[in-house]
């Protein structure tokens, strides 16, 4: 499970990922459990937590607003599978 927590700044934006942070419990969470955690500030799941955060300045009034996120996996023979995925938009 992972979520990536995007923060809106003028010019920064902050990225912040929740995943699991134990090499030692390869397990996944109900899809029950990943919904109701999704929407939360500061989500709680065992061996899971958040990273520090990654700032970055993304100059929308020269290149457009920032509205796409593209995610990357650095392998040469990629062993991932999307099962769920959701978007919670913050007012």
């Amino acid at each position: 499970m992972l979520f990536l927590d995007i923060t809106k700044g003028s010019p920064n934006f902050t990225f912040t990922l929740f995943g699991q942070n134990d090499n030692l419990t390869i397990a996944d969470v109900t899809v029950a459990t990943y919904l109701a955690q999704l929407p939360l500030s500061s989500p709680s799941i065992p061996n899971h937590g958040m990273s520090s955060g990654i700032t970055q300045a993304i100059a929308e009034g020269t290149y457009g607003y920032f509205d796409a996120v593209n995610i990357g996996w650095d392998r040469t023979s990629p062993a991932i599978e999307l099962s769920d995925l959701a978007v919670v938009k913050f007012a």
